[in-house]
């Protein structure tokens, strides 16, 4: 796979990235990682990167709060997994239920209604939570705040609110990528290569 990295300070460079191999396991989603380390994300590389968002703000809506199996390792790559795991808690997998139950006929006092299903994402009896295991809890909104803390705290990276993307040109013959932005605040358009 390749994958190309746009940034101010360089052209498009092909980097090359390896796969996560995959060993016989009889859980298929707990896999063993290579020994090689993994390839910087752009900011970690020395690379300048400006991330254009149309919102004012990373946001406090309520939306995604659990993450597995795949992302655990993409987090993992980008240095960032460690640091999610403290601000957030894991849980084992999922579970269906049917309603709560009347414990004494007052309806003051309920149970848990019985499983009818459930979706494990770790192994049994699995505390550990290696990444890949188990799901990692967390709000967005905290999950956002804390990738911008990170992001900014390289110092390459850019983060520019209020700004919706118009239009992305790729001139042939060109090494830069030329990006129109519209400034919420000016409700002017801004280039950017």
């Amino acid at each position: 796979m390749t994958i190309y990295a746009i940034a101010a300070t360089q052209s498009l460079q092909p980097q090359r990235h390896w796969r996560v191999p995959t060993r016989t396991h009889p859980r298929p989603h707990c896999r063993r990682r290579s020994r090689r380390p993994p390839p910087s994300p752009p900011a970690r590389a020395a690379i300048h990167v400006r991330v254009l968002e149309k919102e004012a703000d990373t946001g406090t809506a309520p939306r995604a709060c659990g993450y597995y199996g795949a992302s655990h390792f993409a987090l993992e790559k980008a240095g960032v997994y460690h640091l999610l795991r403290r601000a957030g808690f894991m849980t084992h997998g999922l579970c269906w239920r049917k309603l709560p139950a009347d414990v004494d006929g007052t309806g003051r006092h309920k149970k848990l209604g019985e499983a009818i299903a459930s979706l494990p994402f770790a192994a049994e009896g699995d505390t550990t939570y290696a990444a890949g295991a188990g799901q990692l809890n967390l709000p967005q909104s905290q999950f956002t705040r804390l990738l911008l803390g990170e992001c900014l705290g390289t110092g390459r990276v850019e983060v520019l609110f209020r700004h919706e993307l118009k239009a992305i040109r790729d001139e042939d013959g060109e090494e830069a990528v030329h990006v129109v932005a519209r400034d919420a605040s000016t409700e002017e358009d801004e280039s950017f290569t």
